[in-house]
């Protein structure tokens, strides 16, 4: 419904990497996981992401689902992935890319005008 209405499609495409993402939206979702505390999602795998492409060969949107992991949500039996060096989903882990410094400020910034 969300690609419907942004006039786009869902792309289906695993091993997408997140560089191939649109990084503005990318950075303003990696940004967002991070501030719940939600490291349960892969662009590559298509886990807990949905790709919207906004219109034909334009970069696709990741589009972030299923926040049962999360701390935010705080289910008892969250835990993050093996792989990751956190012991708690309470502990914070940026499960993105590296970006240039500002472009997270500027994500940083965004949030904190909606405060």
């Amino acid at each position: 419904m969300l690609a419907k209405r942004l006039g786009g499609l869902v792309r289906d495409a695993k091993n997408t990497h997140p560089n191939a993402c649109n990084s503005y939206y990318y950075n303003m979702m990696a940004v967002f996981q991070f501030m719940i505390g939600h490291t349960d999602w892969s662009i590559r795998a298509l886990h807990n992401i949905t790709l919207i492409e906004p219109e034909p060969s334009a970069p696709p949107i990741p589009v972030p689902f299923d926040y049962d992991f999360s701390d935010f949500v705080d289910v008892p039996y969250a835990l993050p992935a093996e792989h990751l060096p956190i012991k708690s989903v309470n502990e914070r882990h940026i499960n993105g890319y590296c970006k240039p410094k500002q472009q997270y400020i500027d994500v940083f910034n965004y949030f904190l005008s909606l405060k």
